[in-house]
């Protein structure tokens, strides 16, 4: 999960990351997407994202929660 930084983001800043690492994990498969391209498409500078995540295997586990809590508010 996501750490504090990127928690104490102002909103927008956080939907405007959250929607270049959706589109992110849309352009290619989990397997070829490296930092760099997140840090590319969130333009946001790599150590950015070290302060936000841990690793590439958080940010996957941050957009799937995101993905799911989405989809609650959806159908509730």
């Amino acid at each position: 999960m996501p750490k504090d930084t990127f928690l104490n983001l102002a909103q927008t800043k956080q939907e405007s990351i959250t929607k270049a690492i959706q589109q992110a994990f849309l352009d290619k498969p989990m397997t070829k997407l490296t930092v760099s391209d997140i840090v590319k498409y969130a333009s946001i500078p790599r150590g950015s994202f070290y302060q936000y995540f841990e690793d590439l295997e958080d940010v996957f586990k941050y957009l799937v929660d995101y993905s799911l809590k989405a989809f609650e508010q959806t159908v509730l």
